[in-house]
């Protein structure tokens, strides 16, 4: 499925979960399954976890480290000097979803 599917189913699970509280607590509880219902599947063996964000936490994904893609000795020094070293973004290891 592309990825503007994906992103409008997405949007229609999140802002059901935002009006129905019992949807809601279903989706925090087995999104894997909640979300197979609203047609978006993940290959066998990957787990499938729902966070929600609220005014006081709020969670950031770190992305997977693109598996053909080494630092340098110079982003090494820049990392370890405290500064942002900017990867190329790359195909994750894992699968995108498939609806």
């Amino acid at each position: 499925m592309e990825q503007a599917e994906y992103t409008r189913k997405m949007a229609k699970v999140f802002a059901k979960a935002w009006l129905d509280e019992e949807f809601k607590r279903r989706l925090l509880s087995a999104p894997a399954l909640v979300l197979e219902e609203a047609g978006i599947t993940f290959p066998p063996g990957v787990e499938v976890r729902m966070l929600e964000n609220t005014r006081e936490v709020q969670y950031l994904v770190l992305p997977n480290k693109p598996a053909d893609t080494e630092l340098s000795e110079e982003m090494l020094a820049d990392v370890a000097a405290g500064g942002i070293v900017e990867m190329p973004m790359s195909c994750p290891t894992v699968p995108p979803p498939r609806f």
